[in-house]
């Protein structure tokens, strides 16, 4: 249950999270050229990985609002990790051990780890 609710929470904190000046508006605008059909490196400068741009483009054409399919997005990734790391803890130690990891690294990549 409550491995659950810091999972709801940590998302609910993404999908409310601002728009960053910076990293954010770099994926947006690069998916946005992708999508044309632009190729990183080639086309445009990007100094990420063109993984993150093809991404977020399908995100994007799937989700008519680009700043709402990002965090969508990062909440999935983060979903991904936390059942990793569960899974990961699960298998070296004990069965209560396990939860509480996910806890503490899912509340570590939230928002709220920034306040």
């Amino acid at each position: 249950m409550l491995l659950g609710l810091t999972a709801i929470g940590s998302a609910a904190g993404l999908l409310c999270t601002r728009i960053d000046d910076y990293d954010d508006s770099i994926l947006l605008v690069g998916a946005r050229m992708v999508h044309a059909g632009r190729l990183p490196y080639r086309d445009f400068y990007a100094h990420y990985g063109a993984l993150g741009f093809s991404l977020q483009s399908a995100l994007s054409s799937v989700i008519s609002n680009p700043p709402l399919a990002l965090r969508i997005g990062q909440a999935l990734v983060l979903g991904l990790l936390c059942a990793a790391v569960f899974a990961i803890v699960r298998r070296v130690s004990r069965e209560g051990s396990a939860a509480w990891a996910v806890v503490l690294f899912s509340l570590a990549l939230s928002p709220a780890a920034l306040l």
